[in-house]
Parts: structure tokens; C-alpha cells; sequence
């Protein structure tokens, strides 16, 4: 089954606080890997994983920067 990766584009600066949550920046591609919750999702950017606020990024099947 093919499943497309869903990606998103970092709208403002996030700080993890717990060990589990992933730091990005503005503009920042992250890869969604998992919907947490209706407010959390998980995703990889630059090696590392963690959660993060859903509200921090839009979503979109198309990975950033490509057409």
C-alpha cells in the first residue's frame, strides 16, 4: 500500500521542552511520521525526532520547495 508522506513547513520557531519534542525554525521541511493526537504530530527534520505543536506548520503531501 502506498501511502504518501505528508511534510510540513515550520510558520514560526519551536522549542522543544521535554526530551521527546522536536526543535525547528521558521521554514524549516519537516517530514511528518506520525498524527500524535488532534494537537500534537511527530516528525524528523535534520537526523533528529520528536513531536511538536500541530498549529506550527502547514501541512502539505508535497515536500516543500518542490513542485
Amino acid at each position: 500500500e502506498h501511502r504518501e508522506m505528508e511534510y510540513g513547513a515550520a510558520l514560526y520557531d519551536f522549542t522543544g521542552t521535554a526530551a521527546d519534542e522536536l526543535s525547528f525554525k521558521k521554514g524549516d521541511k519537516i517530514q511528518i511520521t506520525e498524527r500524535v493526537s488532534e494537537d500534537w504530530l511527530r516528525g524528523k527534520h535534520s537526523g533528529w525526532e520528536g513531536m511538536f505543536p500541530r498549529v506550527y506548520v502547514q501541512l502539505s503531501t508535497v515536500e516543500p520547495g518542490t513542485s
